[in-house]
């Protein structure tokens, strides 16, 4: 996996990462979320940076840190976020089907 980013505000930058799990968290009023969980600490300044699979289509977003883990929110959360903002088109040739 090739995660994506500025490290401390620098220029873009690839680095290698490996998703050890897909990771579902408690959010508020009860709900969940799915992320990726990486092997790397994410760095400053990667927020918002994709985390990219081996055929280059985005599986997550960069969303924070926590120990030595990275966190990246899972692509089926983004599309569910989208979706009913009317930006079905990103992701669906034809989002009329």
């Amino acid at each position: 996996m090739l995660a994506v980013g500025c490290d401390d505000g620098g220029s873009s930058r690839c680095t290698d990462d490996t998703a050890i799990a897909r990771t579902m968290l408690r959010r508020r009023e009860n709900k969940v979320a799915f992320f990726w969980e990486t092997s790397a600490k994410s760095l400053r300044g990667r927020s918002g940076g994709p985390l990219l699979d081996n055929e280059g289509l985005v599986i997550g977003i960069c969303s924070g840190t926590q120990g030595e883990r990275g966190y990246y929110t899972h692509i089926d959360e983004i599309h569910a976020w989208l979706k009913p903002l009317g930006y079905e088109w990103l992701w669906k040739a034809d989002a009329s089907k």
